[in-house]
């Protein structure tokens, strides 16, 4: 895990509210399991961390690989809820895992718009993207 992911996570956590568990992740046996296990609102729901690292406006995702693309894919057709919460530059977004095989299309060019776009949703604070997955889950429960 690069600095720059470990920073993320401590920033998402500093933001979990109290009646949410969350569990950081890193499975070498189960390739493409995301980052972050979490249950909040009595719903499960997981979390990859991605960082779009470059120069300029068009940045890269790096370590995005065709087994994660899968486990969201499968995930989602069995029901499941999943996230991937990128940090671009200093703003930070939050894309559904249902967009994961779109997301690893762009995964070379990322940009803001592409990432709104796939259904993405700029978060300013960790405490919002907290809430935007708890209402997710929320509704689909």
């Amino acid at each position: 895990m690069s600095t720059l992911e470990k920073n993320l996570w401590k920033w998402l956590k500093e933001g979990k509210p109290t009646d949410c568990h969350a569990t950081r992740v890193e499975n070498l046996v189960a390739l493409g399991t995301p980052d972050v296990d979490f249950c909040v609102v009595g719903s499960a729901g997981w979390l990859e961390l991605k960082v779009a690292y470059g120069e300029g406006l068009h940045k890269t995702l790096r370590h995005y690989t065709t087994q994660q693309v899968e486990w969201h894919r499968k995930r989602a057709k069995a029901g499941g809820r999943s996230w991937f919460l990128v940090q671009y530059g200093r703003g930070r977004f939050l894309v559904p895992g249902s967009s994961a095989a779109a997301l690893f299309e762009i995964r070379m060019q990322v940009t803001p718009t592409a990432l709104v776009t796939l259904g993405g949703i700029r978060v300013e604070r960790a405490d919002q993207a907290w809430e935007i997955m708890a209402d997710r889950l929320r509704r689909t429960h």
